[in-house]
């Protein structure tokens, strides 16, 4: 224990020192602050999307086009996929052809 008890004296007699600038407080508020801010300013656009995306009508108008976009794409991504099969079905020792 008394091993322990020279440990906590040493401890408790012991000044951290510290060579720092005399701006160093404020700089480290400022920049505290600005993050802040800037999660302000994200939570606040979310928030007004959200707020736009409440209302029926333009609910419904983003739907319809995150609806319409996946369908588009999907067809286009299943007919280049199936565009490669066939072509590897009439000859299956090519993996793909690319015209150049």
């Amino acid at each position: 224990m008394n091993s322990t008890d020279n440990l906590s004296n040493l401890l408790q007699s012991w000044q951290p020192e510290v060579a720092g600038s005399r701006d160093f407080n404020r700089a480290v508020w400022m920049r505290l602050e600005s993050e802040e801010n800037r999660k302000g300013v994200t939570a606040a656009a979310i928030f007004s999307w959200i707020q736009l995306l409440a209302r029926p009508r333009i609910a419904i108008t983003a739907a319809s086009i995150a609806l319409f976009c996946g369908i588009f794409l999907g067809t286009l991504e299943a007919r280049s996929t199936g565009e490669d099969r066939y072509l590897q079905s009439l000859n299956p020792y090519t993996l793909h052809r690319q015209d150049h």
